[in-house]
């Protein structure tokens, strides 16, 4: 017979283990510039890739295309290391950003623009738009 702690951990484990992969999102990448918001697996030199919503599946090959499986698919100014604030979007973890703005650091200015369908970056002069 079990402890009834033990049975409440599995409980709670399982349900982790359901519920996290839904969360998850991946960053695929084209020649190191990052191109969208979704979801990835690889399988050697394949990357099957769909949307945030699991649809618009497409199959791309490994090099031009790479994939980061780091990020979600619920993205907020948070996820790219900014805070906005009266419709100012300012760098406060560079770290975060650098995965899509290279040059980016604290302090600088960035223009986020969240929609259903897309994630878009500027700064400097330097655009990025990545589907999701």
């Amino acid at each position: 017979m079990k402890p009834a702690y033990l049975q409440d951990c599995v409980l709670v484990i399982a349900f982790v283990l359901t519920t996290a992969p839904a969360s998850r999102a991946d960053i695929l990448f084209k020649n190191g510039e990052p191109i969208g918001i979704g979801k990835g697996a690889q399988s050697g030199s394949k990357i099957s890739w769909t949307n945030c919503a699991g649809k618009d599946k497409k199959e791309y090959d490994k090099p031009p295309y790479s994939l980061d499986r780091a990020d979600n698919c619920t993205v907020g100014p948070a996820a790219f290391g900014v805070e906005c604030r009266n419709g100012r979007c300012e760098v406060v973890n560079p770290d975060r950003l650098k995965k899509y703005l290279f040059d980016a650091k604290k302090g600088d200015t960035v223009e986020l623009t969240i929609t259903a369908t897309s994630v878009t970056l500027r700064s400097q002069g330097k655009t990025i738009r990545m589907d999701r």
